[in-house]
């Protein structure tokens, strides 16, 4: 089959609904990575006093957790349950413990901390071992790359990079300093259902 000359306004063309699906589940996805794994120990320090030492050491181990569950999770696509499934059930997830993860930081500090980190982290890496494989399954192989490659560095890199700054806004924008968790229940909930909107090829073979 004969490249197209311009890829990516072939993917549009071709699975524009797919293509914008995949765009909100990455924006979605950005959101939730960066404000449970960049901003938390920074909310922590600020609102839940937590120092800086405390709140790094906590976070680096939430990403040695996700070490040994990003492995756990690409099994579980590949052998029990379907990819739309494992990502649907997380961000779900997601949506319901966030504003209770962040009260915690709050009100509890450091072991407030610790909880919320890891749980954020475990959540995380359910995702990570699962999404690569299903984004890139969206597409038809004569534009794989640069449908995905756009959708996943948009949503992840525009939304998820600027969410610490937003979440950090919106606490200054209404003097509510739960206002990120709401923000995270947003996203997850973006995220929950456009990944419901996107097509499972789970142990299929696709072009």
């Amino acid at each position: 089959m004969k490249k197209p000359i311009a890829p990516l306004r072939e993917a549009i063309r071709a699975q524009g609904a797919i293509f914008y699906a995949t765009l909100c589940f990455t924006s979605g996805y950005g959101i939730v990575n960066y404000l449970t794994m960049v901003l938390l120990p920074t909310y922590a320090r600020e609102f839940g006093g937590v120092t800086d030492a405390q709140a790094l050491r906590i976070n680096t181990a939430g990403q040695a957790l996700t070490l040994f569950v990003v492995p756990l999770s690409g099994w579980l696509s590949d052998h029990a349950w379907t990819r739309r499934t494992v990502l649907a059930v997380i961000f779900a997830t997601e949506a319901v413990v966030a504003w209770r993860c962040f009260g915690m930081v709050r009100s509890h500090g450091v072991a407030g901390l610790w909880v919320a980190q890891l749980v954020f982290a475990f959540l995380l890496a359910m995702v990570m071992g699962s999404d690569p494989a299903m984004l890139a399954e969206q597409f038809r192989s004569e534009y794989r790359v640069s449908a995905h490659a756009v959708a996943f560095n948009i949503g992840i890199g525009l939304f998820g990079g600027t969410a610490p700054m937003v979440g950090m806004a919106l606490i200054r924008k209404t003097g509510n300093e739960m206002a990120p968790a709401a923000y995270l229940i947003v996203a997850a909930i973006i995220a929950t259902v456009s990944v419901l909107m996107l097509k499972d090829h789970s142990r299929q073979a696709i072009e």
